[in-house]
């Protein structure tokens, strides 16, 4: 296939193709379980794509050291982390989910 006979206007990426005008939010899930909202700006054939204005959240687990061991008390102790990016870019082989941003 060549590069020429891609056609962005239909299948998978008629969702990315449509948030490039819209300037809607999209969500997206990594294989790491880092989820990124933020503004569509660029995308190409492998999906790497390129955000702007992104808030990456994400899950850690809290743990406290006990005679030298490692132990998490229960599993109440997971703190939600949370940092903005001007600008982002992740590549397409880490991205398991692509979908509209809906605010609860």
């Amino acid at each position: 296939m060549n590069s020429g006979d891609l056609n962005f206007g239909s299948g998978p990426f008629l969702l990315l193709k449509k948030n490039l005008t819209s300037f809607n939010k999209i969500y997206i899930l990594t294989n790491d379980h880092h989820k990124f909202i933020g503004y569509l700006r660029s995308f190409d054939k492998h999906c790497n794509i390129i955000l702007e204005n992104v808030t990456e959240i994400w899950h850690e687990e809290v743990f406290v050291f006990f005679n030298q061991k490692k132990t998490n008390i229960n599993k109440k102790n997971i703190s939600t982390k949370e940092k903005y990016s001007p600008i982002i870019f992740l590549r397409g082989d880490t991205i398991i989910i692509i979908s509209k941003f809906f605010a609860d």
